[in-house]
């Protein structure tokens, strides 16, 4: 069990009081990496910056940022193998991962996963998933990943992987997979 004594509070109160009266006020979360090693606080970019709406990502290579905001709608088929236990439940799993281009930095990748479980009727299912996303990339040229990986509660699983386009900033995408179980 941990105590904090008076003085431990007062110095929490006093650090969060200076740190707000440095700012300026508090003007909502800033998410970003702290190094404990040196006590500095970077905010962060990005992805994470994107999402939150509160500013620009900053260019990830010497050419400005293409920043594209949107929601992708996946629809996964399922076809159930004769096999497959009539009890069992199924889940589809999909990473949607930004490919940029060869000659950029790939740390500049911004990757999401979203589950939904497969709505069963007889020996076919379905399962869609709309993601919400804000990709910050290189290049109008990049490439977009749909790892998909459907797997069951008995322990059956099959993946695909597809490539799409880079989609347009607000637009809402449809992708439609197919995959047997």
């Amino acid at each position: 069990m941990l105590r904090l004594g008076r003085r431990s509070f007062v110095c929490f109160m006093l650090g969060t009081a200076s740190a707000v009266a440095e700012s300026g006020g508090a003007a909502g979360p800033v998410f970003g990496y702290f190094d404990p090693a040196t006590n500095g606080f970077t905010p962060a970019g990005g992805a994470a910056a994107l999402l939150m709406k509160t500013h620009d990502a900053a260019p990830l290579a010497v050419t400005a940022a293409v920043v594209r905001r949107g929601t992708l709608v996946i629809t996964v088929n399922v076809g159930f193998l004769a096999s497959f236990p009539a009890g069992a439940t199924a889940t589809a799993s999909v990473t949607v991962e930004t490919v940029p281009a060869a000659s950029a930095d790939p740390s500049t990748a911004t990757s999401i996963l979203a589950s939904a479980q497969i709505r069963r009727s007889g020996s076919t299912g379905v399962a869609t998933l709309s993601i919400p996303y804000a990709f910050s990339t290189t290049a109008t040229t990049d490439k977009v990943s749909l790892d998909t990986i459907v797997y069951s509660s008995n322990g059956d699983y099959a993946s695909l992987r597809q490539t799409i386009p880079l989609p347009a900033d607000g637009a809402t995408t449809r992708v439609t997979l197919s995959q047997r179980l």
